[in-house]
Parts: C-alpha cells; sequence; structure tokens
C-alpha cells in the first residue's frame, strides 16, 4: 500500500517538474524574444520608431512632467484625431523617468511589463483552467508576433495591459 502512494508521489513530482521546466523554457525564449531588440545594432529601424509621433509622445508629455512638475487635467489627443485621454497614465510614465530619463529606459521598462503580463496570463489560465490550459496560454501569448511587437514600443494599451491582467486574477480568485 505504501510502495503504491510512493509511486504515486514520485509520478507528481516528475509531472511538476516536467511542467516546471516547459514553463521555465517558454517563458526564457519569450524573454529573449522581447529583449533581442537592445541587442540588434545592425537593425536601427526598430529605434526610429520610437520617434513615431503618438510613441514618443508619451516620452515628451512625462518628460514634461518630471522636468517642469505641471500636471495636465488631460492627455493630448493623437494623430487619427483629438480625444479625451485621461491623464493617470501620463503620471504613470513620468513616474518611471524619476528613476532614470530616458526613452531608452522607457522602453526596457515596458519589456519588464510585458514579461509581468506574461506571468499574468499564465497564471490567469491556470487558476481558471489548469496546468495545461495554462502553458498553451503562455506558450499562444508569450510567441505570438503582435504580442511581442508590443513590447518594442512604449504606448498606453501596452503599458496598461499587465494591470488589467492583474484585474483578471483579482476577480478570479
Amino acid at each position: 500500500m505504501t510502495e503504491i502512494t510512493l509511486n504515486k508521489l514520485k509520478v507528481f513530482i516528475w509531472s511538476n517538474r516536467f511542467h516546471a521546466i516547459l514553463v521555465c523554457f517558454v517563458l526564457t525564449l519569450s524573454i529573449v524574444l522581447r529583449l533581442y531588440q537592445f541587442v540588434e545594432p545592425q537593425y536601427p529601424e526598430r529605434w526610429r520608431q520610437l520617434t513615431w509621433p503618438d510613441y514618443s509622445q508619451e516620452y515628451v508629455i512625462a518628460n514634461h512632467i518630471v522636468t517642469y512638475g505641471e500636471f495636465p487635467m488631460n492627455g493630448p489627443g493623437y494623430l487619427l484625431g483629438i480625444e479625451w485621454v485621461s491623464p493617470l497614465y501620463y503620471y504613470l510614465v513620468s513616474g518611471i523617468l524619476l528613476i532614470h530619463n530616458d526613452i531608452i529606459f522607457l522602453s526596457l521598462f515596458n519589456v519588464f511589463l510585458q514579461i509581468l503580463s506574461l506571468l499574468g496570463v499564465y497564471a490567469l489560465a491556470r487558476i481558471l483552467f489548469g496546468k495545461g490550459t495554462g502553458l498553451i496560454a503562455l506558450t499562444l501569448f508569450g510567441l505570438s508576433n503582435a504580442i511581442i511587437w508590443q513590447s518594442y514600443i512604449i504606448w498606453q494599451p501596452h503599458v496598461m495591459q499587465p494591470f488589467i491582467i492583474l484585474s483578471y486574477i483579482l476577480l478570479a480568485l
């Protein structure tokens, strides 16, 4: 009787170890794909994206808040039209710029937030549907080209993504 429970315990530990190795592999691959933009000097076109009006505008406004201490009552319009945008996002970005005021640092921080999104998607799928589904969700979300592209550019929807996922996790608990 004790041998059967011991064998079940060994199988349980081995299956969890294999799952943990797969999760670590997918997570490491996803992180490398997101950080690859910082080590590819032969491809400077990606850095030119930081100067596109919608993307560099985030940095300019947050830098203005940090430099001059002026807090806007609403955010600016975008290229597609003027809309009311909450200033909370710009306050968050200016808080990040208090650590180090550089657009590259802001992009690195965005990668960090995208990595938190990876962990959040895995945790949410694991809580709701089990560890197998969590691994599938992590793989699909972590290796998706569109999601990897989100980590290259700081933009309001991309920065807010981990906070939305966190709210879903808190709802699921």
